[in-house]
């Protein structure tokens, strides 16, 4: 729990985008992101996540890339746990 780094976001910031390294998984304090991707020049929201939620844990397992976009849909409270606190506390 002590090495979960607090992070703000703004309404329409990007937490993650597509194609970056997923190293870091993300827990949902406050607010609410959009999941979404784009497909033939359209957009589509996957899902919205919620308080409570975990961002990118299979990918952060996984050490994939990833293949959707994450955005706020509101000013958002972020939780995040980085590959590198991990390689500390193994």
């Amino acid at each position: 729990m002590f090495n979960l780094k607090p992070r703000s976001y703004e309404k329409d910031s990007i937490v993650l985008a597509n194609e970056h390294n997923a190293n870091s998984i993300f827990f949902i304090e406050d607010g609410i992101v959009e999941v979404y991707t784009h497909f033939e020049a359209n957009e589509f929201i996957l899902e919205r996540l919620y308080r409570g939620s975990a961002i990118n844990q299979r990918a952060f397992f996984m050490q994939d890339y990833m293949y959707v976009d994450v955005r706020c849909a509101k000013d958002v409270k972020i939780l995040e746990f980085s590959q590198e606190k991990m390689q500390e506390i193994r």
